[in-house]
């Protein structure tokens, strides 16, 4: 678990966690500097429960992204999650993630992501699921900006050992699972609800639409948001900068493809998405529709 000036919330989110089916786990946290009471909260729970681990190791200012990348130094376990702070966990959430990497060849990287829904707990309203789409290509995931949501991951040791590098830049930590996910081949998806996505005003990624309409009005009328966010284009560089020794030809061109992107003029970028069958919500043609409207990135 990563945290920053999370105490609204935080709580809450380790209590789920404390009341799980599945017991035998380990919870290691790590603070970016938070200036409230978050800090406080994690220590009275530390003593209250012996397996929250808080790390102290001076290291601040990492973002969200860092502090999770720098959290994966102390983990030894066969098998991760990254945890948001202020999400909270439906009590079977870590049994079910468990039970369904087991079914999977532990010897290679794997990962497994399920379900969550949108959760407006200032309206106490329980939204749409978080994930309509799941990706599993690199032309599916490229303009899907911080990607799959790292919180409804479970991944084994051999990919901890595959994400765990040191990266020039660092977007989100969910967007380099994600990429590995794909690299390395074994990307698998849970159809269950496990949790609940907080939605409030200090969200670090964008609130979820909650239907098929309200995206494609958003598509259309926020011309001054980018299709693709420059800060996830920069933190795709930096993957491929250094994973690009482990990919295959093909995985190379994908790439490279797509980092010449930016380069090309309005209509060239619009031939190059029907061409390449770039994706965005599993469709070429809402992809088109947000590029015609909206700058590709800032």
């Amino acid at each position: 678990m990563a945290t920053y000036n999370g105490g609204l919330y935080v709580r809450n989110q380790i209590l789920s966690i404390i009341g799980q089916t599945y017991q035998d786990w380990k919870l290691i946290i790590h603070d970016d500097g938070s200036t409230d009471d978050t800090l406080s909260i994690i220590k009275e729970l530390v003593h209250m429960d012996k397996r929250i681990q808080l790390i102290e190791d001076g290291m601040k200012k990492n973002g969200p992204g860092g502090n999770f990348m720098h959290l994966l130094q102390y983990s030894d376990a066969p098998f991760c999650c990254f945890c948001d702070q202020d999400d909270v966990w439906l009590e079977y959430k870590v049994k079910a993630m468990f039970d369904e990497i087991q079914r999977y060849d532990n010897t290679i990287p794997q990962v497994v992501y399920a379900n969550g829904y949108t959760w407006f707990s200032s309206k106490c309203l329980i939204g749409s699921r978080c994930a309509s789409v799941f990706p599993k290509s690199l032309r599916e995931l490229f303009f899907f900006n911080g990607g799959y949501q790292g919180a409804s991951a479970i991944f084994n040791a051999k990919m901890r050992t595959c994400i765990n590098k040191s990266y020039e830049y660092i977007a989100m930590h969910d967007q380099i699972l994600n990429l590995s996910g794909v690299i390395y081949g074994n990307i698998h998806f849970l159809d269950k609800e496990l949790f609940l996505y907080r939605q409030h005003d200090k969200n670090v990624t964008p609130h979820i639409v909650q239907n098929v309409k309200e995206r494609m009005k958003k598509a259309m009328k926020n011309n001054k948001i980018p299709v693709l966010d420059k800060s996830y284009f920069e933190g795709i560089r930096a993957f491929y900068n250094v994973h690009k020794g482990n990919m295959r030809q093909e995985e190379v061109q994908c790439f490279e493809e797509f980092l010449a992107y930016p380069d090309y003029a309005f209509w060239k970028r619009i031939v190059e998405i029907m061409k390449r069958r770039y994706k965005s919500n599993n469709s070429t043609v809402y992809l088109l529709i947000k590029c015609l409207f909206r700058p590709f990135i800032l």
